[in-house]
């Protein structure tokens, strides 16, 4: 606003070219009253409106001494902006804080202490003095009174309304679980999660965190304090409803829903096979098994006993009674692949353990016969004899048929360097009266060998 005293100068001032302007237009035809005159009539509509008090203008302070040099309003330290900005003339003011704000420090600052004293909410304080003021939700009035000491004893009152939201958030800031992880991962604003745990976890515990530490908080109808850990809630097989229900002060709430899945038990109690012993040992958490076992062991037969009753057994498929001994199997040589799964009651839960007999290759390199003719062999054949000589197979003789057979089918034949099929007979050459055949048989295991001898006289 603009002081009387800048309404009187300016009427000063213009008032000679104004009043000048008007007589030389009555006399005279001239322009140059016109351009005076306009322009005196200008610059007093120009200046004309500082003249005129503003309505929304804060009133100007009739008395220095009540004058306040500052207001501050501090919450944890740190200001908290004034609405609108602090102004010594202006004596409304409002404040607004969240929900989480309990207290805060007013602070009033005299401009002339050596002229006023002043009071807070009806405190005596000094000039610059915090005053700490507990807030309810809503509208909080604080009234700071400052009084002139002398001689007048006027007052002022600075209203400040600090405003306290009103607690409305009924949201979770983290949702945990003990075992199990959410699907989908937490957030605040979805409410619908699932987990899935193994039948060995029998219970599980539930850890909520509200945004608005003022929201109260319960897991399943029971309270529970904000980032606090429930009480170990049961689960059994199947589906499990974990309902966490927020309330915030303003009454609304928000439902969470976790539904915990505890897996079915679907382990065995014990397993064997009558090959030999399982590597490692059964454990019913250990579904993977190896066997080794000779060659001589051509069969094994399995038993496997669930755990949980109702649950089905199958062994390569093949549906088995709980202890109900499976086969004998054949084993080849090799790696023999088993699976025993167990399916739980809901059809849909299936654990499978696999066992894998591996069985050794034969290192049989045994005959079990072996002719030459014409001629007598001597001695008869014996599989454990291995020198052997016929005798008169003829002067005119060219070739000797050979014919040779394993006793284990793997094992291969060369007569004299040359693959022979087992039970297949080779003619041999004879170009001089004494010729030696040299039968050569390997076992399946390619290592061990037994190299039969034949000298074939004529």
């Amino acid at each position: 606003m603009v002081s009387p005293t800048y309404c009187v100068a300016l009427a000063i001032v213009l008032r000679p070219p104004l009043v000048r302007s008007l007589r030389l237009f009555k006399k005279t035809t001239s322009w140059q009253p016109w351009w005076q005159g306009c322009l005196s009539v200008l610059a007093f509509l120009l200046l004309l409106p500082g003249c005129i008090p503003d309505p929304d203008s804060p009133p100007v302070s009739e008395n220095p001494a009540l004058d306040l040099a500052s207001l501050q309003v501090q919450e944890g330290g740190q200001d908290r902006p004034l609405s609108p900005a602090f102004s010594p003339t202006v004596t409304s003011y409002v404040v607004s804080v969240s929900n989480q704000t309990t207290s805060v420090a007013v602070t009033a600052t005299l401009a002339n202490p050596q002229l006023a004293r002043m009071r807070i909410n009806n405190q005596s304080v000094s000039s610059g003095q915090a005053v700490g003021i507990n807030l309810s939700l809503g509208s909080n009035p604080v009234a700071v009174l400052v009084e002139e000491t002398a001689p007048s004893g006027q007052t002022r009152i600075y209203n400040l309304v600090i405003n306290r939201a009103a607690p409305g958030s009924n949201r979770l800031a983290s949702l945990v679980l003990s075992t199990g992880s959410l699907n989908p991962s937490f957030n605040g604003d979805q409410t619908s999660y699932s987990a899935s745990v193994p039948f060995s976890t029998t219970q599980v515990i539930v850890t909520a965190t509200a945004e608005d530490p003022a929201a109260k908080i319960t897991i399943n109808n029971q309270s529970v304090p904000s980032g606090q850990p429930s009480p170990a809630i049961p689960l059994n097989v199947g589906a499990n409803n974990i309902v966490v229900v927020v309330t915030a002060q303003n009454g609304s709430t928000r439902s969470y829903t976790v539904v915990v899945t505890r897996q079915a038990n679907v382990n065995l109690a014990s397993l064997a096979v009558s090959a030999g012993a399982l590597s490692p040992p059964f454990n019913k958490d250990v579904t993977e098994y190896q066997v080794n076992v000779p060659n001589e062991t051509a069969s094994t037969t399995i038993t496997a006993t669930i755990e949980q009753a109702g649950s089905t057994l199958a062994i390569n498929g093949q549906p088995v009674a709980s202890g109900q001994v499976f086969g004998p199997v054949p084993l080849n040589v090799g790696p023999n692949s088993f699976a025993v799964s167990v399916m739980a009651p809901d059809r849909i839960t299936v654990k499978t353990y696999t066992v894998v007999i591996t069985r050794a290759p034969s290192s049989n390199a045994l005959l079990s016969t072996l002719t030459v003719t014409p001629g007598a062999m001597i001695p008869p054949f014996s599989p454990g004899t291995t020198t052997y000589t016929v005798i008169n197979a003829g002067l005119f003789t060219t070739t000797a048929n050979v014919t040779a057979t394993v006793q284990e089918p793997n094992a291969t034949i060369t007569i004299n360097g040359m693959s022979v099929d087992s039970g297949t007979t080779l003619q041999v050459p004879l170009p001089t009266p004494s010729t030696l055949i040299t039968i050569l048989v390997r076992a399946q295991d390619t290592v061990t060998t037994v190299t039969y001898s034949v000298t074939v006289n004529k």
